[in-house]
């Protein structure tokens, strides 16, 4: 379970499952994509409301109305710290790093996932 500290609330997120992070396998490819490109404020909000997507894809199914837009609403870049430490809390404990395939599940593949893909490639 992790805990995750939001618009001054604590939340304990359970691990992902399969049908979650198939839901969150697109945002999880777009931050492993451009996690060395935030440069810009486009590619920061961008960068931010991928992670909102994560985060409340868990948030959601502990109160409803904690959808990615209404936490988008409530969150701002004073809030970027919060938001990257419970991203990186819920994906530690779903078995993955930073967004990253789990390098036990591409090493027990036959059909071995490339070392820095990411969870939508469970999905093919």
């Amino acid at each position: 379970m992790a805990t995750i500290k939001l618009l001054g609330r604590t939340f304990d997120v359970p691990p992902y499952k399969l049908s979650t992070l198939r839901v969150v396998a697109p945002a999880i490819d777009r931050i492993n994509t451009t996690a060395n490109s935030l440069r810009t404020l486009e590619g920061v909000v961008g960068a931010a409301d991928d992670l909102v997507v994560v985060i409340a894809a868990g948030l959601v199914k502990i109160d409803p109305e904690l959808t990615a837009e209404a936490l988008g609403d409530q969150l701002g870049v004073a809030d970027m710290p919060a938001i990257r430490d419970a991203f990186l809390s819920i994906m530690a404990d779903t078995g993955m790093a930073s967004g990253e395939a789990p390098a036990t599940l591409a090493a027990e593949s036959k059909e071995a996932l490339p070392t820095e893909s990411a969870t939508s490639s469970l999905n093919s």
